[in-house]
C-alpha cells in the first residue's frame, strides 16, 4: 500500500508542476477510449485496455473535481501515516564509507553509539550503517558527525545526491549539529564540500599582494546547504541563546528539555530561498546581530525541518558539546516528536 501511495504521489507531483499539460494529456489520451467504449459497449468490459483507461478517467475526474493540490496533500498525508505508523527503521551513519577496515570519520561531540542508545525504544529499530548502506529501507537517517558527512565519491558527490533523493522520496535526514554538508570525508581526510575561497595576502619579501586559496574556508553563500537547498544560516561564532517554543503543540516544551531553556546556537537556519524547499521552525531563538546593542535581533531556528519533495531534512543549528548534554537531549526529543506527529497527522 505504501508503494502504491508513493506512485500516486509521483503522478500528483507531475500534475502540480505541469498541471495544464498534465490534465490536457490525460484528457487527450482518454477521449478516444471513451468514444471506443460508447461504440463497442458490449465488449468493452472485457477489454483490459478499456478497464485500465476507465480507472485513469476516474483518477482524472478526481483531480479535476477536488483539485490537484488537495489530492496531492491528502496522498502525502496518508503516505506518511503509513510510513511512520509501524516500526520505524532508523539508520545512523557510523563514519565508514564501504568497509569497517577503513579509517573512520572522527567523532563529533556525541558518537553514533550514543545516538543509538538514546533512540532505541519500542517501535523504533536503530541500526549503525555505512555510507554505502543508505537506502529507502530506512525511514530516517542520522548524520551524527555535525558539519562533516561521509562521501563515497567526492568528484560527483554521490552520497549527497543519494541523501537528497532519499529525502525527496519521503524519508527524513537528520544532521546532528553545526553547518550541514560543509565538509565531506573521503575515508582518509575531510575537505570543503562547497566552493573554496580566493583571497590575497601580502608577500613580505616582495611587498606585493599574492593570490591564495583558503582551503578550509567557504563563504556561506557558496556552501552546499545554500546552493542546493537555499538555506541561509546565522554567522560568526557560537552563542548561548535563550530558546522559545513554536506554536505547534507537538513541539511545545521542547525548549525546556534537559532542564535548560538555552542552547549553544551555531549556524541555525533563519531563511529559505528556494521555491522547492520550505523551512518549518521547531525551536525558536532571537539572534543578536549588533555587538553593542542586544535589542537588535532577528529570529533564527536552532532546530528546524526543511520540507523537500515528499520528505524532510532536519537541521540542529547547535554546537553540540559533551559538557552540554541538554542540547543533545533536545536534538533527540525533536526526532521523537517529529515521528509522533508524522505518525498521527501525516505532516509536519
Amino acid at each position: 500500500m505504501e508503494k502504491a501511495l508513493k506512485n500516486l504521489l509521483t503522478i500528483s507531483s507531475w500534475g502540480k508542476e505541469y498541471r495544464g499539460d498534465f490534465l490536457a494529456g490525460l484528457i487527450a489520451f482518454l477521449f478516444p477510449v471513451i468514444v471506443s467504449f460508447a461504440i463497442n459497449r458490449q465488449n468493452a468490459w472485457i477489454d483490459v485496455t478499456t478497464i485500465a483507461s476507465g480507472i485513469g478517467l476516474i483518477i482524472t475526474l478526481i483531480f479535476l473535481i477536488l483539485g490537484i493540490d488537495r489530492v496531492s496533500n491528502y496522498l502525502l498525508t496518508q503516505f506518511h501515516k503509513r510510513k511512520f505508523k509501524s516500526t520505524v527503521n532508523i539508520g545512523i551513519l557510523n563514519g565508514y564509507l564501504n568497509d569497517a577496515n577503513e579509517k573512520k570519520l572522527p567523532t563529533y561531540a556525541f558518537p553514533p553509539e550514543e545516538w543509538h542508545a538514546k533512540l532505541s525504544s519500542e517501535g523504533i529499530e536503530v541500526n549503525l550503517i555505512k555510507a554505502n548502506e543508505i537506502s529507502d529501507r530506512f525511514a530516517v537517517i542520522i548524520n551524527p558527525f555535525g558539519p562533516t558527512y561521509p562521501e563515497i565519491n567526492k568528484p560527483n558527490m554521490t552520497t549527497f545526491r543519494q541523501l537528497k533523493k532519499f529525502v525527496h522520496d519521503g524519508a527524513i535526514f537528520v544532521n546532528s549539529g553545526d553547518l550541514p554538508f560543509f565538509y565531506f570525508w573521503d575515508g582518509n581526510k575531510k575537505s570543503i564540500a562547497g566552493d573554496m575561497s580566493e583571497s590575497f595576502h601580502l608577500d613580505k619579501n616582495t611587498g606585493y599582494l599574492e593570490p591564495i586559496i583558503l582551503f578550509n574556508m567557504s563563504p556561506l553563500t557558496t556552501t552546499v546547504l545554500f546552493k542546493k537547498l537555499g538555506i541561509r544560516t546565522t554567522f560568526f561564532k557560537d552563542k548561548l541563546l535563550e530558546v522559545q517554543p513554536v506554536e505547534d503543540e507537538y513541539f511545545k516544551g521542547l525548549e525546556a528539555v534537559g532542564n535548560s531553556k538555552t542552547v549553544k546556537e551555531f549556524r541555525s537556519p533563519y531563511r529559505c530561498e528556494k521555491s522547492n524547499t520550505t523551512l518549518i521552525p521547531l525551536l525558536k531563538a532571537e539572534y543578536p546581530w549588533k555587538k553593542n546593542d542586544p535589542s537588535e535581533v532577528f529570529d533564527c531556528y536552532p532546530i528546524a525541518a526543511i520540507k523537500y519533495g515528499k520528505g524532510y531534512f532536519v537541521f540542529n543549528g547547535m554546537a553540540l558539546e559533551k559538557d552540554r548534554p541538554e542540547d543533545f537531549q533536545k536534538a533527540i526529543s525533536s526526532i521523537q516528536r517529529i515521528l509522533k506527529k508524522l505518525r498521527e497527522t501525516g505532516n509536519l
